[in-house]
Formats: C-alpha cells, sequence, structure tokens
C-alpha cells in the first residue's frame, strides 16, 4: 500500500483477506468431511462384496455380521419404523 495509506483502502483490503481466510478455511473443513465419507464408503464396500456373476450382495463368510456391526457404529439416527418391501410382505407373528 502506497503511504500514507487511506484508512478505508486499508479496511477493505483487511476485510478482503479475511474473507479469503475465511473461505480457505470452509474449504479445508470441506475437504476433510469428503476424505471422511470416502474413507467410510470404501470401508461400506468392503463389507458388503458384490458377486461379480449377478451384482447382488455376496451372502458368505462373516459380511453379514461386519454389516449389522458397522452400521451400528456409524448410524446417527434411530430407525425410522418403516419396513424393507420383504417385510411389509410378510404378515405379522403373534
Amino acid at each position: 500500500m502506497p503511504k500514507p495509506f487511506d484508512p478505508s483502502e486499508l479496511r477493505a483490503r483487511l476485510k478482503g483477506g479475511i474473507s479469503v481466510l475465511d473461505f480457505q478455511e470452509d474449504l479445508r473443513r470441506r475437504v476433510q468431511e469428503l476424505e471422511q465419507t470416502l474413507s467410510r464408503v470404501d470401508l461400506l464396500h468392503s463389507l458388503l462384496p458384490i458377486c461379480s456373476g449377478c451384482g447382488r450382495p455376496r451372502t458368505d463368510g462373516d459380511y453379514e455380521r461386519q454389516l449389522r456391526v458397522y452400521m451400528a457404529a456409524m448410524s446417527r439416527r434411530r430407525k425410522d419404523g418403516g419396513k424393507c418391501p420383504q417385510c411389509r410382505g410378510r404378515k405379522a407373528v403373534s
């Protein structure tokens, strides 16, 4: 800045610099969130192997238990009370 400086110009430049710093911090936070989400997706993919023949989830091994443990640990909300299509078609057991 040229000297003597104009106080209003200094305030404008400081405000602009603060805006850039805020933007960079927000961007850093979003990148971190995306990396965490990608890590969870990678873990979920490893827990739910897909059959290369039919494309359905494989049920061999211990995958179902691992998936239940993962879902219980990562779920942030309670069951919504809704049922999957197979369970909606079943009659209630008394």
